[in-house]
């Protein structure tokens, strides 16, 4: 996959100290373009449009900004298997 993205994000990349092939070689990689369709198809099938959005151990969804605390403790409920 090529995009007309690539300069922007290898640069960016190389600005942050990052070798600017090595991130286009990754982020272009087949598994990456795989996962990233997956990620797609499963946001569609649940109705997910916003940004940021989680999902916990396949069990809990949430959208919406939160503060780290808050994040914290939803994922330690989670993990404990209360929801």
């Amino acid at each position: 996959m090529t995009s007309a993205w690539n300069p922007y994000c290898c640069g960016f990349a190389g600005e942050c100290g990052l070798d600017p092939a090595e991130t286009a070689k990754r982020l272009y990689h087949e598994d990456v373009e795989n996962s990233v369709r997956a990620d797609y198809a499963l946001a569609k099938r649940l109705n997910i449009n916003g940004v940021p959005f989680f999902i916990l151990n396949k069990k809990v969804g949430f959208s919406g900004a939160r503060p780290p605390e808050a994040l914290l403790d939803i994922m330690k409920r989670v993990s404990e298997n209360r929801e």
